[in-house]
C-alpha cells in the first residue's frame, strides 16, 4: 500500500498528478476482471497518462520521469509475482482468486515530487475486484497544533 500526501497544501502541479493518478488508478480498477489481459490494462494506462502529457514506458523505454513502472504485479509466496503487467507480456489473463496490487503513478525527480497511488486487491470468485487496503485517499493532510 502506498499513499503520496501533502502537508496543508498541494501545489497546482502537485495537484494535477495526483488527480491523473487517481483517475488512472480507477480506470485500471475497472478494467481488473476475469479474462482481461494484463498486458492491456498496463497499455490503457500508458495511453491515458500520454493523452495528458507524460511520458510513458510506451513510447518512451527507459524514461526517469513520468510513468516509469508497471501498473501492477501478483502477490503470493513472493512480493513480486504473476500475474505480471507488462506491455511484453500477453501471456497474463486476470482469473478469480488472484492477488495483486494496481500501483499507478507519476514521478518527475527534477521537479521534486512522485505520486503513487497502491493498493492490494483480491479478484474474488464473482469476477469482481475487492480492495484489501483500507487507508483513505486525501492528498492533503491537515495538521492541527
Amino acid at each position: 500500500m502506498t499513499r503520496t500526501w501533502c502537508i496543508g497544501y498541494a501545489p497546482p502541479e502537485a495537484q494535477a498528478a495526483y488527480d491523473a493518478v487517481m483517475e488512472a488508478y480507477r480506470c485500471s480498477a475497472e478494467m481488473c476482471r476475469p479474462g482481461v489481459p494484463t498486458s492491456s490494462v498496463q497499455k490503457m494506462v500508458c495511453e491515458f497518462f500520454e493523452g495528458l502529457g507524460h511520458p510513458t514506458v510506451l513510447n518512451t523505454p527507459g524514461t526517469q520521469e513520468g510513468y516509469v513502472h508497471s501498473l501492477a504485479h501478483g502477490l503470493g509466496l513472493n512480493v513480486h509475482e504473476a500475474p505480471y503487467f507488462r506491455l511484453s507480456s500477453n501471456k497474463f489473463q486476470l482469473q478469480p482468486g488472484n492477488v495483486f496490487t494496481i500501483e499507478p503513478g507519476l514521478y518527475y525527480p527534477d521537479r521534486g515530487y512522485g505520486m503513487r497511488i497502491e493498493d492490494t486487491v483480491y479478484l474474488n470468485d464473482a469476477g469482481e475486484l475487492e480492495t484489501l487496503t483500507d487507508c483513505p485517499y486525501d492528498l492533503v493532510i491537515t495538521l492541527n497544533g
